[in-house]
């Protein structure tokens, strides 16, 4: 898409006090979608902006134009692409009004005005519409409609314990129901079988990502990372995949399109109280659970050590953000100070080396990140905005006073959701535009 000169073609931030939350690059109209808060209102509302990437090119990104200005995106508003049905789906709080538009042309499809609802979640195809469970009631009333034309396909309940919901999730026909202190329930919407998975052996996690193309979904607790079937059965445990942060996120977590490696910041095992060596990127099958490959620090006192760069062993501190581009497999990082750095690495999938053979042979690049807080795009090899197969979706959620929580979901090539009240999550395309400050997803 960019010719290859791995120098900066131009920052997206259009003012100094613009704060870019979310990046989303919609495939149907060779576009790249931020979304934003400004200073001006306190970073209580999100804005959207859409820029060809032909402007881009130029070093014009001021050739962009808004989106969705009729609609009042304030807490506890949201904007959420998903370019697995192509469509927008907005919130206004202040109308109570959820809107679904057409992704290629931000044309309005429909409306649906209902002060009862709580949530909407978006699978191939459908929406489960969940409404608002009274104090006293056993049952939580469910919808699903079609996304394309918004007409009720079905009307259902589910029975629950008077206790908090820890999450309701939706995976095709399938949904993932878990209370507090009580089992997960796996309940098959046309059938109505549920599967009861004791609570002992799936402690609520703080992370989801659903494989659509393999039927089985990760979960995220604490540092550690687990596989499932949808009979609730746990597939595979890492053997050497310990996240560096507890409470993961969509920019350090990358899964292939093919859904079966997973590329993620780690604590690197080598390390040890007098020894600490900071963190890697470990490459591992979800199949398996095994460490195909790394990007580590070599040990020290060895060879290895004393010939290695030291501006390699810098790059692997505090990393924040991990992205995997596939056809020239490179691995991208970048880190709290703004810099990014480019990896090369073998081809992992189709020629499994030992972690050892994955070294940088690369100089960092570098680069500092725009005021404010934003992203800047840069010429390189098959460009590709945020997350990569362009299956997925992207919510942004307005929050008071600049905080916010997101949720981030992929399709194909990995999905993830989040909300409010801080669940973090995983996964590949898509992804809400959050506030970092309440960031965990589900």
């Amino acid at each position: 898409m960019f010719a290859v000169t791995h120098q900066r073609l131009c920052f997206v931030n259009q003012s100094p006090d613009e704060v870019i939350r979310s990046l989303f690059y919609n495939k149907l109209n060779e576009s790249l979608v931020t979304v934003s808060v400004f200073r001006e209102d306190n970073f209580s509302s999100l804005k959207c902006r859409s820029t060809q990437l032909e402007y881009m090119r130029r070093k014009n990104p001021e050739g962009g134009y808004p989106l969705f200005e009729s609609e009042q995106l304030c807490w506890p508003g949201f904007v959420e692409f998903d370019d697995v049905n192509g469509k927008v789906l907005t919130y206004s709080a202040q109308d109570k009004a959820y809107k679904i538009w057409d992704l290629q042309n931000y044309r309005p499809l429909y409306t649906i005005e209902d002060a009862d609802i709580h949530e909407i979640k978006i699978s191939p195809g459908i929406m489960l519409v969940i409404y608002h469970k009274q104090p006293d009631e056993q049952r939580i009333p469910l919808f699903i409609r079609s996304i394309d034309t918004g007409e009720i396909l079905k009307k259902f309940s589910h029975i629950l314990k008077i206790k908090k919901i820890d999450f309701i999730e939706q995976f095709n026909q399938k949904l993932l129901i878990k209370q507090e202190n009580e089992d997960l329930q796996i309940l098959d919407v046309r059938s109505g079988e549920v599967i009861r998975v004791p609570e002992q052996r799936f402690l609520t996690p703080s992370a989801f990502i659903f494989l659509y193309e393999n039927h089985l979904f990760l979960t995220f607790r604490k540092n550690t990372v687990t596989v499932w079937n949808l009979s609730g059965e746990k597939v595979t445990s890492f053997e050497d995949h310990e996240l560096w942060h507890p409470d993961c996120n969509t920019n350090n977590i990358y899964i292939t399109a093919k859904q079966d490696l997973i590329v993620s910041f780690c604590r690197d095992r080598e390390s040890s109280a007098d020894a600490p060596r900071g963190g890697s990127v470990n490459v591992s099958s979800i199949f398996t659970g095994k460490c195909i490959a790394k990007i580590a620090p070599a040990p020290a006192g060895t060879e290895a050590a004393a010939m290695e760069n030291p501006r390699h062993a810098k790059a692997l501190e505090k990393v924040s953000a991990v992205f995997y581009n596939e056809d020239p497999n490179e691995i991208y990082t970048g880190n709290e100070k703004g810099h990014l750095h480019i990896w090369s690495a073998c081809d992992v999938a189709k020629d499994p080396r030992p972690p050892e053979s994955f070294r940088a042979n690369k100089a960092p690049m570098r680069t500092t990140a725009p005021r404010g807080g934003g992203a800047a795009v840069f010429s390189g090899s098959n460009f590709q905005p945020p997350r990569p197969g362009g299956r997925g979706r992207a919510r942004g959620v307005a929050m008071p006073g600049g905080r916010g929580t997101g949720r981030s979901r992929g399709r194909g090539t990995a999905g993830v959701r989040g909300r409010a009240r801080g669940r973090a999550a995983a996964a590949s395309v898509q992804h809400r535009a959050l506030y970092p400050q309440r960031g965990h997803i589900y």
